[in-house]
């Protein structure tokens, strides 16, 4: 065995032997060797080091969760925050443990999830009244943003309600829940509406330097742009009886459109060419009435279609709000982690 071998088995062994905590017993005053005593003695652990390294641990766990939450990387912050809600004893850290988790679902789009952890924040801990606030804001934002994916406008609507008594909360985090008022009203395209919440928040606001304060801008911007387009199914429908493929061109499917045209014309073209005058309807050759029935097929298809493409490009125009909306406007919430302020730069190395 080598001599660097014998050296790191030596340093494990030593490493291990202190782990267990054990120590030699000083001599006796009489420096006899009795049997009485024993070589070792188990060695009492000291509390405030224990104490302190757990401390550490549950710090390192909270900023490393927060690092994935700014990243985006949720689902390995709720791992991280799930880990310190585990290990560490204090009720202050588990809290602050599940505030961030559900704050994680929420941006990670598992509203249901989030939903579950802001009823158990709420009905199983007594929160101070700022984070009680800002824990109802969230859930009802989450309710309503849920409302809106599943296309309940009625369940969106109750939530922006409950959004705009928040509002009037005194608590500092009154703002936020103005913001997001205005911000469900903008996913909903509630346009006749969305000044009211808007003159609210800038009441609220002032000139405050909150998150949701500098969002006002962009609400507006979002508000001056021009909001969906919309096509009629009846007349889309009507288009594509008289003309075939006009329907989908009207709803500006023009690929469908011109489908619809070629086969429809085409078939029942082909269909009037092997047609034969002298005879009767019902004493035509096969190939018509084969050619007649797919014509036919094509031309009440491209009816349906003329329809169902207007309906489709009133669903796209309302989705394109609402994803405008999610770009121009963030989802930022009020218990999510902060931004790290950036180093100065005369601490920055060369």
């Amino acid at each position: 065995m080598s001599l660097s071998s014998r050296v790191l088995l030596a340093n494990l062994a030593l490493a291990t032997f202190a782990n267990i905590g054990w120590t030699q017993e000083p001599a006796s005053d009489t420096g006899s060797n009795s049997a009485d005593h024993d070589l070792f003695e188990p060695r009492q652990p000291a509390a405030t080091p224990c104490f302190a390294e757990g401390a550490e641990r549950s710090e390192y766990l909270q900023v490393l969760g927060d690092h994935f939450f700014r990243r985006g990387q949720y689902y390995r912050a709720i791992g991280t925050y799930e880990e310190l809600a585990l290990f560490d004893p204090r009720p202050s850290a588990k809290l602050v443990a599940r505030l961030r988790i559900a704050t994680a679902y929420h941006s990670a789009g598992q509203l249901e999830s989030s939903i579950a952890v802001y009823n158990e924040l709420l009905h199983g801990h007594h929160l101070e009244p700022v984070v009680d606030t800002e824990v109802r804001i969230q859930r009802a934002v989450a309710r309503g943003e849920l409302s809106l994916a599943l296309g309940d406008f009625d369940g969106a609507a109750f939530s922006i309600d409950e959004l705009q008594v928040l509002s009037s909360d005194p608590t500092p985090a009154a703002s936020w829940a103005g913001y997001h008022v205005a911000r469900l009203y903008l996913k909903a395209d509630h346009r006749e509406r969305k000044g009211i919440p808007l003159a609210g928040l800038d009441l609220s606001c002032g000139k405050q330097d909150e998150p949701p304060c500098a969002q006002v801008e962009r609400l507006r911007a979002v508000l001056r742009m021009p909001g969906p387009r919309s096509r009629s199914p009846a007349v889309g429908l009507l288009a594509s009886a008289l003309v075939p493929g006009l329907g989908s061109v009207y709803a500006e499917h023009y690929v469908d459109g011109i489908y619809s045209f070629a086969f429809t014309v085409g078939f029942s073209g082909l269909a009037y060419d092997v047609f034969e005058p002298r005879r009767a309807l019902l004493d035509q050759k096969a190939s018509f009435y084969v050619l007649g029935v797919t014509g036919l097929f094509f031309y009440v298809a491209n009816v349906i279609r003329g329809y169902l493409d207007s309906a489709r490009f009133n669903e796209a125009e309302l989705f394109r709000v609402k994803q405008r909306v999610s770009d121009v406007v963030p989802a930022d919430l009020p218990l999510a982690p902060q931004p790290v302020a950036p180093p100065n730069a005369s601490s920055s190395f060369n």
